[in-house]
């Protein structure tokens, strides 16, 4: 047999133990991705153990570098976290209470509830300012009105006063209707200002 026929039969055997060996690995891991996973059984303590928190530690330590490790002066003079104490997690906030929403009042519309505005201005101090609309409250409804409405349920609230008579140079000056008086009162003790004429 010719050294040519002994090597080309070499090589067909190599290929052949070489496809069997492939067909083997196919073969196996098909089972073990069809084999089911068990889940891994552990039993946790009823409460966290101080072995678990230092382990913990340990672990928060070595995040954090690796985080400065990383990010290098971008994170330089940054605190861990409080609100997780450097976990990068934490417990989830308490349900608050479930409020029933006041009838009366509704979401201001022009502040969208903020109570403050953009002004569009770029200046320190100015860049945003009280809405008008709610008082700063968020809120609009009864006991919070904004000055045109709060005349108007003033003036509503004691009628409107009779037309007064108009005075003579010679006469003396007509009495205030107490309607208007009490109604500049309840205006002013909301915090505006009545301007009317002198009296």
């Amino acid at each position: 047999m010719s050294k040519a026929t002994e090597l080309a039969r070499a090589e067909a055997e190599e290929a052949e133990r070489d496809d069997d060996e492939r067909e083997h690995d196919d073969e196996h891991d098909q089972e073990l991705e069809q084999a089911p996973v068990e889940p891994e059984q552990r039993e946790w303590p009823a409460e966290p153990t101080e072995e678990m928190f230092a382990m913990a530690r340990e672990l928060n330590a070595a995040h954090h570098q690796a985080l400065r490790d990383l990010f290098g002066p971008f994170v330089e003079g940054m605190a861990e976290c409080e609100s997780c104490g450097g976990a990068g997690i934490a417990p989830p906030e308490p349900a608050g209470p479930d409020y029933a929403a006041d009838p009366g009042k509704t979401t201001c519309t022009v502040c969208n509830g903020w109570g403050q505005l953009k002004t569009g201005s770029k200046a320190e101090g100015h860049v945003i300012e009280r809405c008008d609309n709610c008082n700063g409250l968020g809120w609009v409804g009864p006991g919070n009105l904004n000055a045109h409405e709060a005349a108007r349920a003033a003036v509503e609230s004691i009628g409107a006063p009779a037309a007064a008579a108009p005075a003579s140079s010679a006469s003396p000056a007509e009495p205030v209707d107490p309607r208007l008086a009490e109604a500049e009162a309840l205006l002013r003790s909301s915090g505006y200002a009545v301007v009317g004429p002198p009296r």
